[in-house]
């Protein structure tokens, strides 16, 4: 047992006991995850049946399924099966986008769902991706074109900040008199905004206030037969009065980070984009390009990834070696939230590819300020206790961190993926056309760093340029190893990388080798590890590449705003008055730079946060935390202060 008290920050796990047969029991709750006399059947029956799959998703390139209670995620494999048994078209996607607010761990799933066999090598996957005891947004991709989106948190705060458009619902949370903050009243309507018009909803209860809830926001409610000892359960269809049939126009973004439809400004949800494959554009080569390129992949599109330098990973993101490690804060801040998605992200896609090796990280502190910041987290962590634990004068142990290969990893991802290459020369960039050396796309991604700054259009974006050099050496056969303080030094086997600076250039300033860097990051290596770390005689090599920064330390992801229509549009907000005008945008141009020294961490996070933003998919991030990466906070921030 940990000494450690009770955490706010961390979700709770559920008080479980176990009958005979290994069915849970939810002690706080005083109730059942599933039926006694069969859990998958009663599932089958309520939500399958009550929701009309498979014939439902028929001739559906897409198709959302919302839930409310996890649980065991018995519904997900449940669903699952069907998908792979029914599934509408091989490129067909399905996103699973579910609530919880007391998740099981590993373990206690694994035993819950151990009686049915006939879900085993589901269960067996699922098992290996398991989300992690955190809370905040985490998707998962799975096999078959599923993904699981899961919002661990309170319900109250969680659906709120989802974005999406459910063509299914499943509640199944415990019984409203057990759990009624599952079925509180003012959900209902959070529940209508995202569901599209004819959705199908199904719950096993029978209750007369869920009954009026749902007839209040719009569905038509149904009572059936129930399974077992049940003697009904609910069906309901979302049809409410004037709200016509949404059309296959593609969602646009507004000034408050929603993505809603012209036609149905109320309800506030992404709709349908239109038939893969799309045609994409990617322009840099780094891993942000890279990251973007692997989501795009994933859905069937056609990617071609244009970039100046005769090779991927070139700038940089060519490093010997990078860091994976998080970037933790103290308090549960919307940031903290950014970064530890975007962690959790990386360490989900770069584990499955070569060049990935996992280590412990010693983060020493700084400063006295940034100790009792380490002891604060070691007392509130925001991760799972396992993750992190108390190092030797006052430094903070991560476990589980990794020592990446970009050159293997890059060319790893780039294999799982059909993805065309263009190198070896500056493409010409036609944004008005959206063209790329004359040839015409759907949608063009700039992911090229500083270098969007030279776009037309996109002069305004605020950001800095910054000079990283790292060093590498030669030292004594060694485990994966890494240390840092602000800086760091990483070994694998017997190489040495450490570094790295982070000086402030011009921002068409080229990449190159600095004594002065050299010399730094010398003097910081020898505050980090012994003399022995590294062989004196052996040759010293120095690399230097530009990383794009933003002035909040952000990054840019989203679409990119029209900057001279904007302040027309929104120009009342210099005088402190609302505008409720969508921010004005470039129609399938998208902005994915800024992403800093931790290009790593967000890659394949805002990979993925784009493409369901293209394809018009559930968001896998918090709408809070959306707002802050969209790329015209900065025009907003800068009206609301009088700057522009």
């Amino acid at each position: 047992m940990s000494d450690r008290p009770p955490s706010s920050r961390l979700p709770p796990l559920p008080a479980l006991e176990w009958s005979d047969e290994g069915a849970p029991f939810a002690s706080e709750m005083d109730d059942i995850y599933y039926s006694k006399e069969d859990g998958l059947a009663e599932g089958e029956a309520v939500f399958l049946k009550g929701c009309r799959l498979p014939e439902f998703w028929a001739g559906k390139t897409h198709f959302t399924v919302g839930e409310l209670g996890f649980g065991t995620g018995l519904n997900l494999l449940m669903l699952w099966k069907l998908w792979r048994e029914h599934r509408p078209d091989k490129s067909a996607r399905l996103d699973f986008v579910s609530f919880e607010g007391f998740p099981l761990s590993r373990t206690q799933a694994e035993k819950a769902l151990a009686p049915w066999s006939a879900l085993a090598p589901l269960r067996s996957i699922l098992m290996e991706n398991w989300p992690v005891h955190a809370r905040g947004v985490q998707e998962i991709s799975l096999p078959d074109g599923i993904s699981l989106i899961l919002h661990i948190d309170d319900i109250a705060k969680a659906l709120p900040q989802s974005q999406f458009q459910a063509d299914a619902w499943f509640l199944d949370g415990f019984s409203p008199a057990k759990n009624p903050a599952m079925w509180d009243d003012t959900l209902y309507p959070e529940i209508a905004r995202r569901s599209a018009i004819g959705a199908h909803l199904a719950t096993f209860t029978v209750a007369g206030h869920v009954r009026r809830g749902l007839q209040s926001v719009g569905f038509t409610v149904s009572k059936r037969d129930g399974f077992g000892r049940k003697r009904h359960r609910l069906e309901a269809v979302f049809r409410p009065q004037n709200v016509s049939e949404p059309s296959l126009e593609p969602a646009k973004s507004n000034h408050e980070g929603r993505f809603e439809h012209p036609e149905r400004d109320a309800l506030s949800a992404p709709v349908r984009s239109q038939p893969q494959p799309l045609k994409i554009a990617i322009i840099g080569g780094g891993i942000a390009g890279v990251g973007a390129a692997y989501a795009l992949n994933r859905r069937g599109a056609k990617v071609t990834l244009y970039d100046k330098a005769d090779q991927l990973g070139a700038g940089a993101s060519g490093n010997r070696f990078a860091l994976l490690m998080p970037r933790l804060d103290a308090a549960d801040t919307g940031p903290a939230r950014v970064l530890i998605g975007a962690y959790l992200k990386a360490q989900s896609v770069y584990r499955r590819f070569a060049g990935a090796q996992i280590t412990n990280v010693e983060q020493i502190p700084r400063t006295p300020k940034e100790a009792k910041r380490y002891q604060a987290l070691l007392q509130d962590p925001p991760l799972p206790e396992a993750w992190l634990s108390a190092g030797s004068e006052s430094s903070l142990c991560h476990h589980n961190c990794l020592i990446l290969e970009p050159e293997r990893l890059i060319a790893d991802i780039m294999k799982a993926g059909a993805t065309r290459t263009v190198l070896g020369k500056k493409p010409d960039i036609d944004l008005l056309t959206r063209s790329v050396n004359g040839e015409g796309y759907d949608h063009i991604i700039l992911a090229q760093g500083m270098g969007v700054k030279a776009l037309p259009g996109c002069t305004w974006l605020p950001l800095e340029a910054r000079m990283g050099q790292v060093e590498t050496g030669q030292g004594e056969d060694k485990l994966p190893l890494a240390v840092s303080a602000g800086h760091y030094a990483l070994a694998l086997g017997k190489d040495r990388l450490w570094g790295a600076s982070f000086e402030k250039v011009a921002p068409n300033h080229d990449a190159q080798i600095s004594p002065h860097a050299r010399a730094a990051n010398w003097k910081n290596l020898t505050d980090l590890v012994s003399s022995d770390w590294i062989n004196p005689a052996a040759p010293i090599q120095s690399r230097a590449g530009i990383r794009a920064t933003t002035p909040d330390k952000l990054p840019l992801a989203g679409p990119l705003p029209d900057y001279s229509k904007s302040l027309i549009t929104h120009a009342d907000l210099r005088y402190g008055r609302a505008v409720q005008a969508d921010m004005p945008i470039y129609a399938g141009l998208w902005l994915l730079t800024g992403l800093g020294a931790r290009g790593f961490t967000f890659a394949p996070w805002l990979g993925e946060i784009l493409a369901r933003q293209i394809y018009g998919e559930a968001a896998s991030i918090g709408s809070d935390e959306a707002r802050l990466i969209r790329p015209d906070r900065f025009i907003l921030r800068g009206l609301k202060r009088r700057e522009i």
